[in-house]
């Protein structure tokens, strides 16, 4: 379907949908589109399109959604910030609550620094839903030309924190942002910080060691009133912005569809890979905490155990009754253990010998006995892997989330 844009008119575009631009230019996220180019809207994402001049696009998405907007599509105290980086340059974090439009301001402010001719670098720490990398991560990406979506950089560098939340992972989230930002700094002008809605409670700690740890040139706070100001109060090169007034709010079950969209895409060319574990280490919460021990004297059916010193790990073929349990706590003391076949689903970082982030798989199975690790992953250099992460959420390979009890299992 052939639309006609008017000069300054705007819309808002709901995938799935593809424009591909006639005549004119336009500016999709901030970024100029011109004859001949595509902007393509995956499901359950959306961008705004603004026409710089009478422009024709040709409109395919009959699942999508089409809607005009009213008023100024980048706030002029936005286009301020941007021209405000656009000076300082160096790390820039953005902060705000969820949906306030975090990744519109980044996406929005990459796209005119690019324009100016700056190298701009993105650090993804979203973890539940980064458009970089895959969910579970923080990832680096590079403007290389205007996008839409951040989804559209290439994912440059990864580092797997363990879950789709940062909660239960707070060591691990600020090891990725720390490599990370080092790597985006190297190789960038201007480092966009892209960080996670929580901003209470214990998130309200993890922005402020975050931003502590990064000590970067700006901070952008996106609030709708003064929600952040427990955290800004701790720093001074600030600048508070208003939420974009097309701010859209996802629910709970969006996020979790965009969450499981983003899982399937990751794994959908997916293959099942065995990894001997004598030659690439495994561990995660409990497992290569400690020293492995022979299970023998434990019995036929335990597979596994691990000392800490204080604490004992056990993996059984079959369950143990209580009775055992309080036999072996009365020799080790505090006692931990699980079935064999508990560990299926869980999701996985498959790392380099630098520690640098392969990929990611789902563990199949984990053979005790024959010391071999089985998952599903993409990762085409699996001979490369030199260590396994396991993380603490289970997916199947459709992307959907598999929730359990268990905080710990592996």
């Amino acid at each position: 379907m052939r639309i006609d844009l008017p000069k300054g008119s705007a819309y808002r575009v709901e995938g799935p949908a593809c424009l591909h631009v006639i005549s004119g230019c336009i500016r999709v996220s901030g970024g100029r589109k011109t004859e001949g180019e595509r902007v393509i809207v995956p499901r359950a994402r959306s961008v705004s399109v603004e026409a710089v001049e009478q422009s024709s696009v040709d409109y395919l998405g009959e699942e999508g959604k089409l809607e005009e907007l009213k008023g100024e599509v980048i706030p002029s105290e936005w286009m301020r910030a941007i021209d405000e980086i656009r000076k300082t340059g160096g790390t820039v974090l953005v902060l705000g609550d969820v949906d306030v439009g975090k990744t519109f301001f980044t996406t929005c402010a990459g796209n005119l620094l690019f324009e100016s001719g700056m190298e701009v670098a993105v650090l993804d720490g979203d973890v539940g839903q980064n458009d970089i990398g895959p969910p579970a991560t923080v990832a680096l990406g590079k403007f290389e030309r205007p996008v839409g979506l951040l989804a559209e950089l290439r994912m440059r560098d990864a580092y797997f924190v363990g879950d789709v939340s940062p909660a239960g992972h707070i060591p691990e989230f600020l090891v990725g942002m720390a490599r990370l930002a080092r790597r985006g700094s190297e190789i960038s002008d201007v480092l966009l910080v892209n960080t996670p809605g929580w901003i209470s409670g214990q998130g309200r700690t993890l922005q402020i060691l975050t931003a502590e740890m990064l000590e970067p040139s700006l901070i952008i706070a996106l609030q709708r009133r003064d929600e952040l100001e427990g955290i800004l109060g701790f720093f001074e090169k600030v600048m508070r912005l208003p939420v974009s007034p097309h701010a859209r709010s996802r629910s709970r079950e969006e996020r979790a569809e965009i969450r499981r969209l983003n899982f399937a895409r990751y794994f959908e060319n997916a293959k099942r890979v065995e990894l001997d574990m004598r030659k690439c280490s495994v561990f995660g919460k409990l497992l290569g905490s400690g020293r492995e021990i022979e299970p023998a004297c434990f019995g036929n059916h335990v597979v596994y155990v691990e000392s800490t010193g204080n604490e004992l790990f056990l993996v059984s073929e079959e369950e143990l009754s209580e009775g055992e349990v309080e036999r072996i706590r009365k020799f080790f003391g505090k006692v931990k253990w699980i079935k064999t076949g508990e560990e299926k689903g869980l999701l996985a970082g498959l790392l380099g010998a630098d520690g640098r982030m392969l990929g990611l798989g789902i563990i199949e199975r984990v053979d005790f006995r024959r010391k071999k690790l089985i998952v599903i992953s993409p990762v085409d250099r699996i001979e490369e892997v030199m260590a396994v992460r396991v993380g603490t959420i289970r997916i199947k390979p459709s992307g959907e989330e598999i929730y359990t009890a268990e905080g710990e299992v592996l």
